[in-house]
């Protein structure tokens, strides 16, 4: 029997023009099938490291950013459920962005390197806020040995006291 593994010729971990390439080609998926969103950074006022939660935070910049939509099945999570507390709605969305265009939008505005927990999506298409819950930093697979992608959860966001000035109507 004979093995035949990975070529020899195309190396996956240390080739640039292939992760640039891979990298302009998930750019122009999500140009195609993505949303238009506005990425909203929270602005930590009174952190709480103990609690691990900021009673005063605010959201002051909308950052236009468009977004693929991962999980195409509609909104997942737990849905509408009656709790003890009355009517609850957990939907939840998996959205992805370039790494570049995070970087480029985001990044250059921010300072940050990454998505951060706590952070706001407005969804434009049907009016509502996401807060983003998990960013999923380290993936199994690098493609080329680079990361492309920010992948992120986020459940629809349940207003406490927080303080939207982004100067847009709407959110």
């Amino acid at each position: 029997m004979t093995y035949h593994g990975t070529s020899l010729y195309f190396d996956q971990l240390e080739n640039e023009p292939e992760a640039d390439l891979w990298s302009d080609i998930i750019e122009e998926m999500i140009s195609i099938y993505g949303q238009d969103m506005m990425y909203i950074p929270r602005i930590l006022g009174n952190y709480d490291p103990l609690l691990t939660e900021d009673a005063s935070s605010s959201y002051e910049t909308a950052i236009p950013l468009a977004l693929y939509i991962k999980s195409v099945d509609g909104f997942e999570g737990d849905g509408q459920f009656l709790s003890k507390f009355g009517l609850e709605i957990r939907d939840q969305v998996t959205l992805v962005v370039s790494k570049r265009i995070w970087l480029e939008e985001v990044g250059s505005v921010t300072g940050r390197q990454v998505p951060q927990g706590g952070d706001v999506i407005y969804f434009p298409l049907n009016n509502k806020v996401f807060q983003i819950r998990y960013v999923n930093q380290k993936p199994f697979f690098y493609q080329h040995g680079k990361l492309q992608t920010f992948e992120f959860t986020c459940e629809l966001f349940e207003y406490s006291n927080e303080v939207f000035n982004t100067g847009i109507p709407q959110i």
